[in-house]
C-alpha cells in the first residue's frame, strides 16, 4: 500500500493518509481491501508479485527482505512517500543460469557511470 508525495500531496497529507490506513489494518481490515481502496497504486490487492533484490528501492527492500511470511510491516518511508508492506510467500535464494541474465547484466555495465 503506498501513498506518494509528489505536487498534489505534501508529505503531511500523505503520512496522515497512511496512517489511516495503519489504524485499520490494526482494527482487522483486510490488507487487500485495503490497498485496492486507498493504495495510490490500486490493483492486485497489492500483490508485488515476487522480486529480488536491487529492483525495489533500498529502504523497501531492507524491511521487506527481513519480514516473515504473513508479516505486515510498520510505515515504511522512501523517496516516493509511504507504504505499507505484507509479504505472502518468499522463494529460496537460486543460481539463475548465465544465458537468462546475459542481457540484463550487459545493460546495467553499459549504464553504469564511468
Amino acid at each position: 500500500i503506498v501513498k506518494h508525495v509528489d505536487e498534489a500531496t505534501s508529505p503531511e497529507e500523505a503520512h496522515k493518509a497512511i496512517l489511516k490506513v495503519q489504524e485499520d489494518l490494526k482494527a482487522g481490515k483486510s490488507f487487500e481491501q485495503l490497498a485496492d481502496e486507498n493504495s495510490d497504486c490500486p490493483g492486485n490487492g497489492g500483490d508485488l508479485g515476487f522480486f529480488p533484490r536491487g529492483e525495489m528501492v533500498q529502504e523497501f527492500e531492507d524491511v521487506v527482505f527481513s519480514m516473515e511470511k504473513g508479516q505486515i510491516s510498520d510505515i515504511i518511508e522512501t523517496n516516493f512517500g509511504f507504504h505499507i508492506a505484507k509479504l505472502y510467500d518468499k522463494l529460496p535464494v537460486r543460481a539463475v543460469p548465465f544465458d537468462k541474465v546475459k542481457d540484463k547484466i550487459i545493460e546495467r555495465l553499459v549504464l553504469m557511470p564511468k
